[in-house]
């Protein structure tokens, strides 16, 4: 094991007795399955893993004999100067809508891409989502929500100004200006710099048809786009449906959030129907042969509710979607979110097609159990649960989303007007700390001490090695947003908490 390894591992063992740093607000996601059995101890050793889920919504810990991290590799930060966020936090000026510096061109780590597309179930996935872009969601960019009252999520975005009169032009070039700046050609080319392989990019139905719902619709030039860029930076792009006709979780990061109590409503109706058609729309261009070079596959909808769903409906619903990607390409790979369940749960679906790839998404935040545990407790926890899960199943599977949070304190992570679980504000939790002790702030990188930036580095690294080695990889949640720094790969990547795959594991060090 390196010093930066040892170093890493010292501090956080040092620091598991302790308590852990204090932040300050995702909503929606969970990690691991269910409620398995876990200790609430300050420092949890389960006999098995916690499962974390998403229930409502990228030193390390090495096996002997892995290879030795390449020396750190200098690379710039993604947008180069320092601004500041809608909350007065200082934050990489990548990190926000601005085109402040667009025009510069990233400097390479040193590495690229060789260009061929990621090949699900043979090469490992190294990736990032590119959260909040092409589907809203509030806590990514609170600066588009912070002036419209009561205005939750993307959907009522166009209830408000599209379909009830006054302000739609305003609010369509609002929505452009966001499209248009905040994510561009350069950050797609820093990406593939880095060395990372894959962007996950989310879209919402909407992109493609509304159905006569409120949505601003525009989007679909900016999918094309990226996927030129990624093209010629020599990455690969995983098209990823993240929000359904009537929303298959309730989580505003499917476009329309339900209040607490409220089922969603996408088995009702023309919903399953309309994403099927939406499925047809999207397979009939991005499976086609021409798009071999680029597009790794096409995910066929993001974190099904399936505790509020019908699960038989569901079950039907993959079987008939995967179909109408088979339709168009016997090759295109085919992704399936697990929908909050162990992959052993859908054993009748598609059993041994290879052209089908397993989504876990991996949050160890939005329950209250997890945030009993210490940094150390999230890092063995991580690493048990890989180890009984993704190895032994017969079942293709990587992780599609996963932070270096170990709070739920990032701002409006919960939604709109909603607080955390960390400060005991959300039902069914208990205080445990609070957010922000005036100190040290979540959200704001510039406050972190060596202690917690050691620990968060070492949860990172925990969980790289996990999804390597025992999944098919991993995409990280998410390349930025406007300064919610442990969601934040950019500014983690400028603070040296994040691996880059270009340097061997060695965490990046700016220029």
């Amino acid at each position: 094991m390196g010093n930066f390894k040892k170093a890493a591992l010292v501090a956080l063992v040092a620091a598991a007795g302790s308590s852990f740093a204090k932040p300050c607000a995702k909503p929606q996601n969970s990690g691991q399955y269910g409620d398995t059995a876990g200790s609430n101890s300050n420092n949890p050793t389960p006999a098995a893993p916690i499962n974390p889920v998403q229930p409502n919504g990228e030193g390390s810990f090495v096996p002997a004999g892995s290879p030795t991290p390449l020396p750190q590799t200098e690379v710039p930060p993604p947008g180069g100067e320092t601004g500041a966020d809608t909350s007065g936090n200082s934050t990489s000026s990548s990190n926000s809508t601005s085109e402040a510096g667009s025009e510069a061109e990233p400097k390479s780590s040193g590495s690229k891409n060789t260009g061929d597309v990621v090949k699900f179930g043979e090469d490992i996935v190294k990736g990032v989502n590119l959260g909040g872009w092409l589907v809203l969601e509030p806590w990514i960019t609170p600066s588009i929500f912070q002036d419209l009252d009561e205005v939750v999520d993307e959907y009522n975005i166009g209830k408000k100004f599209n379909t009830e009169g006054g302000g739609s032009e305003k609010a369509k070039s609002k929505l452009q200006d966001h499209w248009d700046t905040f994510i561009t050609e350069k950050d797609i080319k820093q990406i593939a710099d880095w060395g990372f392989n894959l962007v996950r990019l989310p879209v919402g139905f909407w992109a493609f048809d509304t159905f006569d719902s409120p949505y601003f619709s525009g989007q679909k030039e900016y999918i094309d786009n990226c996927i030129e860029w990624a093209r010629a930076a020599g990455l690969s792009v995983l098209i990823d449906l993240h929000g359904a006709p009537q929303s298959q979780n309730g989580f505003d990061n499917s476009g329309q959030r339900t209040e607490d109590g409220e089922m969603p409503q996408w088995q009702e109706g023309s919903g399953v129907e309309n994403t099927i058609k939406t499925l047809e729309t999207i397979s009939k261009k991005y499976a086609a042969p021409e798009y071999d070079d680029v597009i790794a596959g096409i995910e066929l909808l993001n974190e099904p509710m399936s505790d509020k769903l019908d699960v038989e409906k569901l079950k039907d619903f993959m079987k008939d979607a995967a179909q109408v990607v088979k339709d168009v390409s016997k090759t295109r790979k085919i992704v399936i979110n697990d929908a909050f369940k162990p992959p052993e749960s859908w054993t009748d679906i598609l059993p041994g097609d290879e052209q089908v790839i397993w989504d876990h998404h991996e949050y160890q935040i939005f329950q209250d159990k997890f945030l009993t545990m210490t940094p150390e407790g999230h890092v063995e926890n991580v690493t048990a649960f890989a180890a009984e899960n993704y190895a032994s199943e017969s079942k293709t599977v990587f992780v599609g989303e996963w932070s270096a949070a170990m709070t739920d304190c990032a701002f409006w992570l919960n939604g709109v007007g909603r607080d955390s679980r960390e400060e005991g504000k959300m039902p069914d939790s208990t205080f445990h700390r609070k957010c922000n002790d005036g100190k040290i702030n979540k959200d704001d990188i510039t406050t972190w001490d060596q202690t917690l930036k050691d620990q968060t580095r070492a949860y990172i690294e925990a969980q790289i090695e996990a999804f390597e080695t025992k999944a098919k990889g991993w995409v990280y949640w998410t390349y930025k947003t406007e300064g919610n720094a442990e969601w934040d790969m950019g500014l983690l990547i400028e603070n040296e908490l994040f691996p880059l795959p270009s340097a061997g594991g060695a965490a990046a060090k700016p220029a």
